[in-house]
């Protein structure tokens, strides 16, 4: 790749999915992701957790976590973990790249690590969050080429899914899980 003059970040040419998957890794721009989180415990011993994240990766701070959750309220159950709220939720990731290959973040309720006989299930209802449209555009200020109007908003954009996760599923020396989700 030949070039003149200056430019203020390098990126790769390309991408998948209209995102700067290839190389996104050391490729983005300057911003951050900043989480608060809090856990009390009741008299009952029922452990609580509050949490909320903030992240600022454009020209604006978006609200990208809040939600509360609680474990050892099942008698039977104590390790289940129910919450509530705005949550990444699925997001099994291809660690080379940092890619993403399934995501359900967003807004709902659910329950996390029900113990079946030693396997574990998540199950969860969320609602896809209303953000930006990003836009591929050549703009060499901006590294990954992605422009976005608009912030994470409060609402959501009528995509729903009903999500599984079946997991702690020894094979030998492999931990397997299986996804089952729908989406609407």
């Amino acid at each position: 790749h030949f070039q003149t003059g200056d430019q203020k970040y390098v990126g790769v040419d390309g991408s998948y999915n209209g995102a700067s998957a290839i190389g996104r890794l050391g490729n983005e721009s300057n911003g951050g992701e900043f989480q608060i989180s809090k856990a009390f415990k009741s008299a009952q011993g029922a452990i609580w957790d509050l949490n909320v994240m903030f992240d600022h990766w454009s020209d604006e701070v978006n609200l990208k976590k809040a939600y509360v959750g609680v474990t050892n309220v099942l008698e039977s159950n104590p390790n289940a973990y129910l919450w509530a709220g705005r949550d990444f939720h699925q997001r099994p990731q291809q660690g080379i790249n940092d890619y993403f290959w399934m995501n359900h973040d967003g807004q709902g309720a659910g329950v996390k690590n029900f113990d079946i006989g030693g396997v574990q299930f998540d199950v969860a209802a969320v609602s896809q969050v209303k953000s930006c449209s990003p836009e591929v555009m050549a703009d060499e200020t901006n590294p990954s080429r992605i422009t976005c109007t608009g912030s994470s908003d409060t609402g959501d954009n009528g995509h729903y899914a009903l999500t599984t996760k079946t997991h702690n599923i020894k094979a030998g020396p492999i931990d397997v899980e299986v996804y089952a989700n729908y989406g609407f």
